[in-house]
């Protein structure tokens, strides 16, 4: 359809023509039948890039007795996803589309997502009212009916195929398991423990909250920023056997940890929401001779994570959710050794921790139906722990021992500190790599605290900080623990 000027066949300067491209493809019709009007080489054209249209497809777009078309700056196309090119051949004028180059039409996204849409607009190509989700979206944040700016299409398309990248959840669910096990680790320090005379059972609680914010993930050369904030309880149990092994205590325990929290955000990305639950069980155990003490446990952690992304209503679609497991198993050692003066003791630690990290399958739906589904990914990481401990020992008039501790340690880790999955779409055998910063490979901690005892129960408080390249954790925890 179009607007002609004031002469007959004629496409005036103020005129526009609209092209439904599909229409006339392999039709052998032209488009525009201009007889022998003309062109005014101000006037504009729109073609309609949808229903299906495919790269190396081909159509008459006008039909003249002299060689007819638009100026190249007055026409355009109403997908980023496909390129149109003309070519004049005396009285017919043909247009043939091709992928575009989609890394500069939707500002920035990856190469990986790029040749996913390739080979989408290749073998289904552009619909805007797709019966498939995920044909359907990208079409709809690729058209300029749509979505007028090309950075925001980008993103919501990048957003949606890595919906779990983008709100860090493999993140999420290794420092959740890493915050249970430093809650053991630190229940059973030398400086809470000292040799026992008798055989003893202690229960012990430990409420406690965090608050992360980690760049896990990068879109268009822009690191995303998540913020998470959790808490969760952790209820333990233990037994220690006197002078039992070499001269020296050994305990045994069981301990359970319950907690919830939520993550978000949205710089660089479309905004995405992560709202969890976790649970978990660790055994343990410790040996302590005088001096020196020697930890170990095994743990296993389940989170569930619910995931919202939201999209922008000129997308005319609901918004976006997904439903993803993690499981993770972590076993560690720990020695340390009292070094006692005048002043303070000094406790040197060093460790080792294991961790193998497990998402499940899972699919990306929105009201309509699936988009995208991602295939389950595993991660295997070492990290070993190295540092030191300051606490003093001081005793009230009325018999109450006060001990502040203070912990700087340093935390190297290895192994698939990255994570990656495969994202395909129904009707593509292609798919494309996720990828997401599962941890980094240094980073410093440190803790201060206080502990009152007194009789056959303490308590104890401490707030914790922990540093690295793209990653800052504050946590803080309370501990009652009960002797008999």
């Amino acid at each position: 359809m179009g607007y002609r000027g004031e002469a007959t066949n004629q496409l005036g300067a103020g005129s526009l023509t609209i092209i439904d491209a599909k229409s006339f493809v392999n039709s052998g019709a032209a488009a525009l039948n201009l007889g022998a009007g003309i062109i005014d080489s101000n006037a504009k054209l729109m073609l309609i890039s949808d229903h299906n249209l495919k790269a190396d497809e081909h159509f008459i777009a006008v039909q003249a007795d002299t060689q007819q078309m638009w100026q190249k700056e007055t026409y355009a196309n109403s997908s980023r996803l496909l390129n149109v090119s003309v070519n004049n051949d005396g009285e017919r004028t043909t247009a043939s589309v091709s992928a575009a180059d989609m890394n500069r039409t939707l500002g920035n996204i990856s190469n990986a997502t790029a040749s996913l849409l390739n080979d989408m607009v290749k073998t289904m190509g552009v619909n805007t009212n797709s019966a498939n989700q995920g044909q359907q979206l990208i079409s709809r944040a690729g058209d300029v009916r749509y979505i007028t700016d090309n950075v925001l299409g980008g993103k919501i398309i990048e957003s949606a195929l890595n919906i779990a990248s983008v709100v860090g959840v493999q993140n999420i669910a290794a420092n959740l398991g890493f915050a249970a096990a430093n809650s053991v680790q630190q229940y059973l320090s030398s400086h809470r423990h000292v040799k026992a005379s008798d055989d003893t059972d202690n229960v012990w609680v430990a409420p406690m909250y965090g608050h992360r914010r980690a760049d896990s993930f990068e879109m268009g050369g822009r690191d995303v920023n998540t913020d998470t904030n959790y808490g969760g309880l952790i209820i333990g149990a233990d037994h220690t056997f006197a002078d039992s092994l070499a001269g020296g205590d050994i305990r045994f325990g069981l301990a359970a940890n319950v907690g919830g929290g939520k993550s978000k955000t949205s710089n660089a990305v479309s905004p995405t929401e992560n709202s969890f639950d976790f649970w978990g069980m660790t055994l343990y155990s410790a040996w302590n001779s005088d001096n020196f003490n020697i930890t170990a446990d095994f743990g296993f952690s389940k989170t569930k994570h619910e995931m919202k992304q939201y999209v922008p209503a000129a997308l005319g679609l609901s918004d976006l959710k997904a439903n993803v497991d993690t499981n993770l198993f972590s076993t560690g050692l720990r020695a340390q050794y009292v070094v006692s003066t005048p002043a303070f003791d000094v406790l040197p630690h060093v460790g080792a921790r294991y961790l193998h990290l497990n998402t499940n399958d899972f699919s990306t739906r929105n009201a309509q139906g699936e988009l995208f589904s991602t295939k389950g990914n595993s991660q295997n990481i070492w990290s070993f722990p190295v540092g030191v401990s300051v606490y003093k020992d001081m005793v009230t008039k009325s018999g109450l021992n006060v001990k502040p501790v203070f912990d700087l340690s340093y935390i190297a880790s290895t192994g698939d500190v990255r994570a990656k999955s495969k994202v395909s779409m129904a009707g593509l055998n292609q798919s494309v790599d996720s990828g997401a910063r599962v941890m980094d490979r240094s980073a410093l901690e440190g803790r201060v605290g206080i502990e009152l005892k007194k009789s056959n129960y303490s308590v104890g408080l401490n707030y914790s900080v922990q540093s690295s390249p793209n990653e800052m954790e504050q946590g803080v925890m309370a501990t009652l623990n009960l002797s008999f």
